[in-house]
């Protein structure tokens, strides 16, 4: 192995306990607008509670897909977009929401709270095993997370895809006939 300077300056990580599913306030820390596919990339961090600060872990540095929100604005999303800037706007006395017919500026975003419910789903692994990863599943006001007015939804259990439909043959199946001697 090779040496590594300074290794005894280096606290050691500590043990990081995952995050339950549930309601968060979270703090929008950058957005990207990726025009040719028409939705925002939202990064986020968790802004109170016990887990305040969660994804500013150096660990997260090379991992935004673990705390990363996409918010379409394509036309057949338009319902789910306008939910999430309304939930920015109630958090924060904003105005997002009328400002989208002008050209909504995406980073003045960046520093805005907002409430999100994260589920858990299974999914299978490259290694061909089941496990769980939370997603996002509703914006929320800040203050209906603060008082507990959310749901989380039941886990969505991993249902494999379809095996592919055996093929049928043309011809006639052919069953023995205990009575015929031959």
């Amino acid at each position: 192995m090779k040496p590594i300077k300074n290794f005894n300056s280096i606290s050691a990580s500590g043990t990081r306990e995952r995050l339950k599913p549930g309601g968060y306030v979270v703090r929008i820390t950058a957005v990207k607008d990726v025009t040719k596919k028409e939705y925002l990339e939202i990064l986020f961090d968790i802004a109170e509670g016990p887990a305040a600060g969660y994804y500013a872990d150096a660990f997260y540095n090379d991992k935004p897909y673990a705390h990363r929100l996409i918010r379409s604005y394509k036309d057949a999303a338009l319902g789910l977009f306008k939910r999430f800037t309304e939930a920015v706007d109630a958090s924060n006395g904003t105005d997002f929401s009328g400002q989208v017919e002008k050209g909504l500026k995406e980073e003045q975003l960046v520093g805005k709270t907002l409430g999100i419910v994260l589920a858990e789903e299974e999914y299978l692994t490259n290694r061909g095993e089941i496990s769980k990863r939370l997603y996002d599943s509703v914006d929320l006001p800040v203050d209906k997370v603060r008082t507990g007015d959310y749901k989380v939804p039941d886990l969505k259990k991993y249902a494999p895809k379809d095996e592919p439909a055996q093929a049928v043959s043309s011809e006639p199946e052919l069953i023995p006939d205990p009575d015929i001697p031959f």
